[in-house]
């Protein structure tokens, strides 16, 4: 049963470090998209 525990642990926090990666990426995004517009209204 611990073996089967632990494992089962490492796939929750493996599945959630994946979805915090894949929010922090889209926030990045959004950050980079956001000046580049800017810089380009301003030219």
């Amino acid at each position: 049963m611990g073996a089967v525990f632990s494992v089962l642990t490492l796939v929750l926090l493996s599945g959630a470090s994946l979805l915090t990666l894949s929010y922090v990426v889209n926030l990045e995004e959004q950050r980079v998209k956001v000046p580049v517009r800017v810089e380009k209204r301003r030219d």
